[in-house]
Order: C-alpha cells, then structure tokens, then sequence
C-alpha cells in the first residue's frame, strides 16, 4: 500500500513538474573594487555575481519545501 501511494505521489510531482522547474537558492553579488597599494599599484575587480539553483525534478520537490 506504501508503495502505491508513493508512486502516486511521484506521478502527481512528474505531472506538476512543469509548472516548477527551478528556483534559486541563492544570489549573491558584489560590486566593483578598487585598491591602490601605495600609491604604486593599482587594482581594479569588475562587479561579480552568482545564482545557485535547483531545476528539474529535484526542484520541483525541494523549492516548495524551502519556499523558494
């Protein structure tokens, strides 16, 4: 009977699927930098920024679990 059940659940979440492919667990960024070492070297970091996510069925399970 377990079984039954969660194979039902699996098909609910391969039919559901499609409306909650992915979602961000989380973005960072940062902005440009600039940094003079005594006045003799000049350093300069472009903004950099990262998205970690989850897609597919994976995400589909945990992103309504984690809210995202």
């Amino acid at each position: 009977m377990r079984i039954a059940a969660l194979l039902l659940m699996v098909a609910a979440l391969l039919v559901a699927a499609p409306a909650a492919l992915s979602c961000t667990l989380l973005s960072a960024s940062v902005g440009p930098v600039d940094a003079n070492v005594a006045g003799t070297v000049t350093a300069h970091v472009d903004p950099i920024a990262a998205n970690i996510g989850l897609d597919g069925l994976l995400g589909s399970v945990v992103c309504p679990i984690i809210g995202g």
